[in-house]
């Protein structure tokens, strides 16, 4: 009887997954410590200063949505998905989760619907999020960041319409409908800052409570993760 060099309790796919999930973590430990060779906060600097600036987006075209859906199968499809919708091969190791650009809900947006514009969109995937694992991508150039734009863009038009045609609209209307939900809303302006008064900080606290407190807690520490 020949025998095999891999033990057979290595060939079950829990232990598969469990060696992977090891494998990944000791990427990430590695990672840590490479960052941390590099002078405090020049990376995270760096990444910032660069996402501050949006430069204007090329025109659509064949060869930069191929280009976009290239690098997001490449970069971004292990934890988003192929098709977006959160469910990587990698997503179940991730917390929070990767994000499901199907639901259109985002947290790093500047419009009154919540809906992202495409320079928020450019922002965060020039920024990365922190607190997730979603890193910084500003090693990449200005037109490929745009690229990833617009196929973020088109994942969350066809996640809702994939949605919709299974409520058995049909597809003409279902687009429409998709195109309408996936709009960005206003832009929200930032006003001047309000002068400090007892009455201004009562206001504000109940807005916290109401707006903030369900993320960064009451105390603003935001000790629970899960809630992103």
């Amino acid at each position: 009887m020949m025998h095999s060099d891999t033990p057979a309790a290595l060939e079950t796919p829990l232990l598969r997954y469990a060696c992977f999930g090891l494998l990944l973590a000791g990427l990430t430990i590695c990672g840590w410590w490479l960052v941390g060779l590099a002078p405090s906060g020049a990376l995270t600097d760096v990444a910032h200063a660069d996402g501050d600036k949006v430069p204007p987006a090329p025109k659509r075209s064949d060869v930069l949505m191929g280009r976009g859906k290239q690098l997001f199968a490449r970069n971004c499809a292990t934890c988003h998905g192929d098709a977006g919708k959160g469910d990587g091969q990698a997503a179940y190791l991730l917390w929070p989760r990767p994000r499901d650009f199907s639901e259109a809900k985002f947290r790093l947006v500047s419009t009154d619907n919540g809906i992202p514009t495409d320079a928020d969109l450019y922002r965060t995937i020039t920024r990365g999020m922190a607190g997730s694992a979603m890193p910084s991508w500003a090693h990449l150039t200005a037109d490929d960041r745009w690229a990833l734009v617009y196929q973020v863009r088109d994942l969350i038009v066809e996640g809702k319409v994939a949605a919709l045609l299974e409520r058995g609209l049909p597809a003409a209307r279902a687009k429409k409908i998709a195109a309408r939900l996936a709009k960005p809303g206003q832009v929200v302006e930032i006003p001047k800052e309000t002068p400090s008064s007892p009455e201004h900080l009562a206001r504000g606290r109940q807005l916290y409570v109401a707006n903030c407190a369900e993320c960064h807690d009451l105390d603003g520490r935001g000790g629970d993760p899960h809630r992103l």
